[in-house]
């Protein structure tokens, strides 16, 4: 047994000697001394979830092991301890992590940065180096076209659109980027689907009980990055650019403290819109509400209404009023403001810093170009500033995996999904949350966009 244990050991320094040279190795440094990774990789099984499979050996028998990763460039990391019943020298197995559930959905076309902690006995232990792995639908061969840090990806006839899907989202982040004052410092990818039901395998399964009422043409993943669009609708010029610019807000403007008021980043995606004819309804919409006096004050809409029309109306109000912000008063202003709600300012102190004015006023300086009757204007309400947000240790091998904290389908939170949707048989988008979907949508020809 002695003289085993003595091959075993030789060989396993034999490996660790020459496992960077060899490539498909990672072999322990320093701390982690005796303890090999031989297999460390993902495999897409779409929709279902990523299967990681790894091998360890390790000269002194392994304690804990952990397979850890983060999605994209968020900084929450999912742990995935491994079962050990009792210490081993070599450890085998697979990980399937679930993607197929709408707490532990992960768009596909997002980049995950994996890793792998090990500890024996004796007080060993081993980090792997981070790698990246680009969770596709494995059910279709992907062609990719990039400018920078701008990719999109696509598969059969609708590849033919990529190149104008491209020039659109680059076009639109320089201009729009410009105004916000934000630069996309991270990877944006685009994943264009050909037809309805190929891309309703790619949404969360929340989506799919309402696949009757609505259809699907665009999906913003803020946080992560990504963007998945329907080729086959006419406007994916105009769908493309509203998205991108969603991105763009959540970078300008995200903060731990106050979620962006809708009819804010709605209407700013709006503006960013490169297809302003496909806003008609919107247009229509608000003129109708102007002439029967039935505008809705925007302290009501930082969230999204209950009925169909006055979501509709929250387009055409939130993209006629972030015009009027745009057009009256300088750029720097408008910058200045999502800088300060960046920083955990109120929406009515950033307001008031960077226009001199309440929301309340400025509505009502809105109003007034369109002749619309006038709002009474609120005192704003005074709140404390919001404590800092700790720093917490960054998770070890001791503590149990986090669970994701659940979210109504659709809402809008911080690194969560902005959908696009229109009733089947309508001329254009409605964007809905899906809570409000089943409140009787289906068959209103309605049209919107998120």
């Amino acid at each position: 047994m002695t003289k085993i244990w003595l091959l075993r050991w030789i060989a396993l320094l034999a490996l660790a000697l020459l496992g960077p040279l060899l490539g498909g190795v990672e072999s322990s440094h320093a701390q982690g001394q005796g303890i090999t990774v031989t297999t460390l990789e993902a495999v897409s099984e779409f929709p279902k979830g990523i299967r990681f499979r790894l091998e360890v050996e390790s000269l002194s028998p392994i304690t804990e092991a952990a397979l850890r990763f983060t999605v994209s460039d968020q900084p929450v990391q999912r742990s995935y301890p491994l079962d050990i019943a009792s210490p081993i020298a070599r450890l085998q197995t697979e990980v399937l992590v679930r993607t197929d559930t709408y707490e532990r959905y992960i768009p596909p076309g997002t980049d995950i940065h994996y890793f792998l902690e090990v500890k024996a006995q004796g007080g060993q232990a081993l980090t792997t180096e981070p790698r990246q792995f680009t969770y596709l639908d494995a059910r279709f061969e992907w062609k990719e076209e990039r400018e920078g840090k701008v990719s999109v990806l696509s598969y059969g006839p609708g590849s033919s659109q990529a190149g104008t899907v491209l020039r659109t989202v680059t076009a639109t982040l320089q201009d729009i980027g410009a105004l916000l004052g934000v630069t996309l410092n991270r990877p944006l990818r685009l994943v264009m689907y050909n037809s309805v039901s190929d891309m309703l395998g790619a949404l969360p399964l929340a989506s799919e009980a309402l696949t009757q009422q609505l259809i699907t043409e665009g999906q913003a993943h803020t946080a992560a990055g990504v963007i998945l669009l329907l080729a086959s609708v006419g406007n994916v010029v105009g769908v493309a650019s509203h998205e991108v610019t969603h991105v763009l807000m959540y970078d300008a403007a995200n903060n731990s403290f106050h979620a962006i008021p809708t009819w804010l980043d709605e209407g700013m995606a709006e503006y960013g819109n490169r297809e302003p004819a496909s806003s008609g309804d919107y247009d229509r919409a608000l003129a109708s509400a102007i002439a029967q006096n039935r505008l809705i004050p925007f302290r009501q809409l930082a969230g999204r209404p209950g009925r169909a029309e006055d979501i509709i109306l929250l387009y055409g109000q939130g993209k006629s009023f972030v015009d009027f912000l745009v057009e009256t008063y300088r750029a720097e202003a408008l910058r200045k403001m999502l800088a300060l709600f960046k920083a955990g300012a109120s929406l009515d102190s950033a307001l008031q810093q960077a226009y001199g004015a309440s929301l309340d006023e400025l509505e009502n300086r809105w109003r007034r170009s369109l002749g619309a009757s006038l709002i009474a204007v609120s005192q704003p309400v005074v709140r404390p500033s919001p404590a800092p947000i700790p720093t917490l240790p960054p998770l070890t091998l001791g503590l149990s995996a986090p669970t994701p904290k659940a979210t109504p389908p659709g809402s809008a939170v911080q690194g969560g999904g902005f959908t696009c949707r229109r009733a089947p048989g309508a001329r254009g988008v409605l964007d809905l949350s899906l809570v409000l979907l089943g409140i009787g949508l289906a068959g209103r020809a309605v049209r919107g966009r998120r």
